[in-house]
């Protein structure tokens, strides 16, 4: 009986990411897409645990349509009891964060470097208390005074306040 919960569940999952398609549209789509022929009491049976025995061509179908509709890696290890619900968007959430970890180190590196440049020694020093977000943020104050300064010309490097006059 686990095993049919286990299934199901996942069934489960897979069509409520899908938006709920009614029963008779996920056969029909899986048809489209050169699958086998499934009912839509068949697929009803799958996701309430009526039946847990299904096909090879069944799953395989199952697997790549929802791996085309929900752009997640369904594969046929999925659907092992073994295999956690969520694996599919665990995949997917893993796989993006090793993509953009070089991407966000760069980013970082690159703001650091910019801050040492511009002889802010202390706010370098305080690097790892501070975020990513604030350094950026940091860097476009410092772009704007630099800009400020560069546009008043070499006689006046005093910033004041809005309203103040010298």
């Amino acid at each position: 009986m686990a095993r049919a919960k286990d299934l199901a569940a996942k069934i489960d999952a897979l069509i409520v990411a899908a938006g709920s398609p009614s029963y008779e549209a996920l056969a029909r789509e899986i048809k489209d897409m050169g699958g086998p022929t499934v009912s839509a009491a068949y697929l009803w049976q799958l996701r309430t645990g009526a039946r847990d025995n299904p096909t090879f061509q069944h799953l395989q179908a199952l697997a790549r349509y929802f791996s085309e509709k929900l752009a997640v890696p369904v594969t046929l290890q999925y659907f092992d009891p073994e295999t956690p619900v969520d694996q599919p968007w665990r995949d997917v959430a893993g796989r993006n964060q090793v993509v953009a970890l070089p991407e966000r180190q760069s980013s970082e590196r690159d703001i650091a470097r910019q801050l040492a440049e511009r002889g802010i020694e202390r706010i370098s020093a305080r690097y790892g208390e501070m975020g990513p977000n604030m350094l950026r943020d940091i860097l476009a104050i410092m772009e704007e005074l630099a800009a400020r300064d560069r546009s008043a010309g070499e006689g006046n490097t005093r910033h004041n306040p809005p309203g103040e006059s010298e």
